[in-house]
């Protein structure tokens, strides 16, 4: 686990600003610079598809609400004109 105050920093600035498309460049810039080890680099690449599946879950979930209300919405505009 990276302890280092920078390091922490760099990994999450890093990360955002590549958008999680180069990990495996982004993973071996960050051992090279941080002399992280295998391990601390698969952990590192391990959160980040979690960030990335998390953040697809609650997208899908937005979506599916936005389905959801428009359908009740229209509904509702059916009844109301019956």
């Amino acid at each position: 686990m990276i302890t280092h105050h920078y390091g922490d920093r760099y990994l999450h600035s890093a990360a955002s600003e590549t958008g999680f498309n180069a990990l495996g460049l982004l993973a071996e810039d960050v051992k090279t610079r941080l002399g992280m080890s295998e391990f601390e680099i698969s952990k590192f690449k391990n959160g980040l598809d979690k960030w990335n599946l998390i953040s697809d879950t609650k997208r899908r979930f937005e979506v599916n609400n936005l389905q959801r209300n428009a359908r009740l919405a229209t509904e509702k505009m059916m009844c109301n004109r019956r």
